[in-house]
């Protein structure tokens, strides 16, 4: 699209690095300088970026959300192109998408693939425990479930025919799980303790080196949130706000942020808000006038605003149990 609007090529090519080369070719010989506007859909658009980008040409990846394709009418592919090409003529691309360098892309890709296993373990774990309850054995709860101990207990439980084979497969399944989530587990110990601003999160209560190293490595650089509210916003961390003149409405948490950075901080502020004696008392105060996965959300607020000026001024947490820190970092170097 020229800078009249006027459509000058329409064409469809294959999601391979040879045809989005090919592309380029055409486009720079016919056309000669140009620029480029990518969505972000799932990891589609990782080939074309890197390709555009290695050959010199500017191009921004959009945000699928706020460019809202969808608020003009119907949606095709076709319709779509030429809108972002529209909204490229004219400079009206919002909320541009960080372009994570390969190296963090790569330790994203480690750190999901650790939380899918755990998850597919916990349904098999409480596979065994429905098993259980069935014959009245006793069920253990929290992570020792997982363990070797308790999956060579689970083993050696007189069942039916039946049930023996699916808790036999239950187990093998747990252990290979484990097993896996173990290699996983020493390369983001070794990455967390290479990693400065995971060494700072590490500082406060509730993170160990996977929750530490997820806000790390989603962080990336500190610089590109210039308050401690952008940085609870990219974290999901934050309401949704309407409002029209003197009346302002405060709704759900925002839900166009990384769910899983989300998770890792609810999770943390439930271990902060039990063993940190400040934060403790923040959500104590917010607890007696909202529900508890309300006063939660504000404990890990209030935590995302702290790593904020821990990562900004590359200082420890302020009430940092230093003994409890000098342990995280002996349990990473052993498993180095």
């Amino acid at each position: 699209m020229d800078v009249k609007g006027i459509i000058l090529k329409e064409c469809k090519f294959p999601n391979t690095r040879a045809d989005i080369n090919q592309l380029i070719d055409g486009l720079l010989s016919r056309y000669g300088i140009c620029r480029a506007l990518c969505e972000s859909t799932a990891r589609m658009w990782i080939k074309t970026y890197e390709e555009f980008d290695k050959r010199g040409i500017p191009i921004i990846l959009g945000n699928p959300c706020r460019l809202r394709l969808t608020a003009s009418g119907p949606k095709t592919d076709r319709l779509d192109a030429r809108r972002l090409a529209n909204k490229l003529r004219v400079n009206d691309v919002p909320d541009r998408c960080h372009v994570y360098g390969p190296e963090a892309r790569r330790m994203m890709d480690i750190l999901r693939q650790r939380t899918i296993l755990v998850q597919e373990r916990t349904r098999y774990l409480n596979r065994q425990h429905s098993i259980c309850e069935k014959y009245d054995y006793p069920v253990r709860t929290g992570s020792a479930t997982s363990g070797g101990k308790h999956q060579s207990y689970l083993d050696g439980l007189k069942l039916g025919p039946g049930d023996m084979v699916l808790m036999s497969q239950y187990v093998r399944i747990v252990r290979n799980i484990n097993s896996e989530v173990d290699l996983l587990e020493r390369i983001v110990a070794r990455a967390a303790y290479e990693n400065h601003y995971a060494k700072l999160i590490m500082t406060m209560y509730g993170f160990d080196a996977f929750g530490a190293l997820t806000v790390a490595v989603a962080v990336e650089d500190i610089k590109r949130f210039k308050t401690p509210k952008n940085l609870v916003s990219f974290m999901g961390l934050c309401p949704r706000v309407y409002q029209s003149g003197k009346v302002i409405k405060h709704g759900r948490m925002k839900k166009d942020s990384d769910r899983s950075l989300t998770y890792v901080m609810m999770n943390a502020a439930m271990v902060a808000k039990e063993h940190d004696p400040y934060l403790k008392a923040y959500y104590e105060r917010h607890a007696r006038r909202h529900p508890p996965l309300v006063a939660r959300s504000h404990t890990a607020n209030k935590m995302a605003v702290a790593i904020w000026h821990m990562l900004t001024d590359g200082k420890p947490y302020r009430y940092v149990n230093k003994q409890l820190y000098e342990t995280k970092l002996a349990r990473l170097k052993a498993s180095l």
